[in-house]
């Protein structure tokens, strides 16, 4: 008797003819196919409107169109957007029910994720020390300043060095910089 695998969708075998079929399928046919393939594609539009709407911000707040302090709260309900598709990202991701194609999609999906919050993160973070740096600059001497600015530059420097593997000092051994 030959036995062929014609798919891999779970199920009983069947006999057709002197051939037993066996289909290993995980999918109920086309019609799981499309729904898998629609929710990615509704995900990857979820993920491409934030990112527009990241752009948006980020150019708004280039062109000081609004003040720092809305810039940073749309940031912040971005984040929070993105929260609530990284949740449904993983919901996908952790189906079982998934094909390579799938899997791989999905993981493209979460770097995309992982990516633009990053991004935001570090726009937010930029416009809020920036915003800090302008209040301190009323608030203090232009000397208190830049004592204050070289206070920074020292700590970046002291962290520069912690963070140094030995390759990264033994270059530095090799140089004439202090």
């Amino acid at each position: 008797m030959n036995h062929t695998l014609t798919s891999t969708k779970p199920s009983p075998s069947r006999r057709a003819g002197n051939e037993e079929v066996v289909d290993l399928s995980p999918h109920s046919g086309d019609g799981h196919a499309q729904h898998i393939r629609s929710l990615r594609q509704s995900l990857a539009d979820t993920i491409d409107t934030l990112s527009g709407r990241l752009l948006s911000i980020i150019r708004s707040g280039a062109r000081w169109a609004m003040p720092v302090e809305d810039v940073t709260a749309e940031l912040t309900a971005l984040s929070d957007d993105l929260k609530r598709c990284y949740r449904r990202v993983r919901e996908v991701d952790e189906r079982t029910d998934l094909d390579y194609d799938d899997t791989t999609a999905v993981k493209r999906l979460d770097d995309y994720c992982i990516w633009l919050f990053h991004k935001i993160h570090l726009e937010r973070l930029f416009l809020e020390k920036f915003a800090l740096e302008a209040k301190l600059r009323g608030l203090v001497s232009e000397d208190a300043f830049r004592i204050y600015e070289a206070l920074l530059e020292a700590e970046d420097e002291e962290h520069r060095l912690l963070t140094s593997g030995a390759d990264k000092i033994r270059e530095q051994l090799l140089t004439n910089d202090r």
